[in-house]
């Protein structure tokens, strides 16, 4: 790995070369394509990715006023910076993340450059992260960056047909690992695994989650006491109920078989962790307003008979959000009656010294605090303090007239 000084000045050096020669510079690098690949070797260095970024900046300004001096196309920086991820995803994963990041931040997601991060190398981003995901120390990290970069890219190009059509059909060839991570025993897997798919239904993709579902609505009863896992979940359904997503909502419904495992749970009188969150679905579906999940739901005659319960259930299990806001209400009513305890005592008299003489002196124990400590502010409007000198055995003072000097 360069060491972080000389990569410094290297990034100083060539920035200065880049505004000052930029011509020069960039018909150097497109007639030496190994220059970029060279630089994207060291792109976990965080001055190398200042310096692509910087020459991407002058490539754009440039480009603008209709100088023909593009070099990103032409050298394949894109590709070059894919092939590093593939070559050792686990080590460069996170700096080719940022790299991407900033790209899709600062440049049109309808433009090339964007484009070429999903399509490069035959959509080689996207199968990585899928062997990424079957990891599970990588899992998490994976399913970010599909999240922050890859599919913005995409959901933003949907009027491009072709593009679309061919990066869909790329998630579409990863729906068996989707399937595998939520099947995992691992907890850390399986909850990866929980935020794709919520990252797909929130952006109503229900074609990539179809094979999964059953999976994930396993996950409320597989993992009875992960509750960060069960709020995934969770919030992931009653989004698709209160957003009127008709096709993920009977998704959840009829391949989840969730109102038959959730009554089967609440019924029951073991205590689990999954509980709280099962009887906010219930409560959820009560308030549908969906057609076709009401429709689904007064055809169950399992849920037309827990329908009455679930008050009672309601009165029965105070949930956190409700203890802590009965434990904020208190802690407010103890404020405020220490407030009027306070208000109902009567106000000590106070006096404000002009000035801190007494921090001026020596220390000195045997002598008698400073008289100027229990002097109003207001007295000495017109007069001045005068000290008896130091070396007196106590300190004093008095008050005399301020007299004006004569004149003359």
């Amino acid at each position: 790995m360069l060491q972080p000084r000389r990569a410094y000045f290297f990034l100083r050096a060539v920035s200065f070369l880049f505004q000052n020669r930029a011509a020069d510079l960039f018909a150097f690098v497109r007639s030496n394509p190994s220059v970029v690949a060279r630089l994207v070797k060291h792109l976990k260095t965080q001055h190398m990715i200042q310096l692509l970024l910087n020459m991407l900046a002058v490539e754009r300004q440039m480009v603008e006023i209709g100088a023909a001096l593009s070099w990103s196309q032409s050298t394949e920086l894109v590709k070059s910076v894919i092939n590093e991820l593939v070559a050792d995803p686990e080590a460069n994963f996170e700096s080719v993340h940022k790299f991407f990041a900033d790209i899709v931040a600062a440049y049109p997601s309808d433009g090339p450059l964007v484009k070429s991060i999903v399509t490069g190398s035959d959509g080689v981003v996207v199968r990585t992260m899928h062997q990424l995901m079957v990891n599970v120390s990588t899992a998490d990290a994976a399913v970010k960056m599909l999240d922050a970069v890859v599919l913005p890219i995409v959901l933003k190009n949907v009027d491009d047909g072709v593009f679309y059509a061919s990066t869909m059909a790329l998630f579409q060839d990863g729906q068996a690992r989707y399937v595998s991570m939520l099947s995992q025993k691992s907890l850390q897997s399986a909850l990866a695994g929980a935020k794709l798919l919520q990252m797909f239904a929130k952006n109503k993709l229900s074609i990539l989650i179809e094979d999964a579902i059953e999976p994930f609505v396993d996950l409320l009863f597989k993992f009875k006491w992960a509750n960060i896992l069960h709020e995934v979940v969770t919030t992931t359904i009653v989004a698709a109920l209160q957003q009127q997503d008709e096709e993920l909502s009977l998704l959840f419904l009829q391949r989840g078989k969730l109102v038959e495992r959730l009554v089967a749970t609440l019924v029951s009188s073991e205590a689990t962790g999954n509980r709280g969150h099962l009887l906010l679905l219930a409560n959820n579906l009560k308030d549908a307003t969906v057609a076709a999940v009401v429709e689904h739901l007064a055809s169950n005659e399992a849920w037309k008979a827990f329908v009455p319960k679930i008050d009672e259930l309601n009165s029965q299990n105070l949930t956190f959000r409700q203890y802590e806001a009965q434990k904020h209400l208190e802690t407010q009513r103890q404020q405020e009656q220490q407030q009027q305890q306070q208000a109902a005592q009567p106000a000590e008299t106070k006096c404000t010294p002009l000035f801190p003489l007494t921090s001026c002196l020596p220390a000195m124990p045997h002598r008698t605090p400073c008289l100027a400590t229990s002097i109003q502010a207001g007295e000495f409007a017109s007069k001045r303090l005068v000290l008896t000198p130091l070396n007196s055995p106590e300190v004093t003072g008095k008050l005399v007239e301020d007299t004006p000097p004569a004149a003359g």
